[in-house]
């Protein structure tokens, strides 16, 4: 094995061991609980002698407490992607006869039924018809 090999076995042992991990559970974050309103004591105008005495108003019953929203995520909806939100094809590279064969592949792209090799050894791009 190539001594230039061995940073990329440990980096591709490194991302595998990252991958293998569960992902973090994420709690919700909790709502604001809403504001309640207390109701306003009507004051009774005062007795006089046109007026005869009011009856003794009562008092309100105590608000009650309002029930604890419940945390819950939307719906996902859909997404739709367009036609050119991805990676395009900006034009075509010319490339010329390259040299023999190549050593130490380290990298594969097949594109219109070509097989382009990126060799690390011997430092070129080889292409297969």
């Amino acid at each position: 094995m190539s001594s230039k090999m061995i940073p990329w076995l440990v980096a591709a042992l490194l991302l595998l061991a990252a991958c293998r991990e569960p992902a973090a559970e994420v709690a919700p974050t909790p709502l604001p609980e809403p504001a309640t309103a207390t109701p306003l004591a009507t004051a009774a105008p005062a007795a006089t002698s046109t007026n005869a005495p009011l009856a003794p108003t009562e008092t309100p019953p105590p608000p009650t407490a309002a029930p604890k929203p419940t945390a819950t995520l939307p719906a996902p909806s859909p997404t739709s992607l367009s036609p050119f939100s991805g990676p395009t094809v900006a034009g075509r590279i010319a490339l010329r006869e390259l040299p023999g064969a190549g050593r130490g592949p380290v990298a594969l792209a097949l594109l219109d039924g070509r097989l382009y090799v990126a060799n690390l050894t011997t430092a070129n791009l080889s292409v297969i018809e």
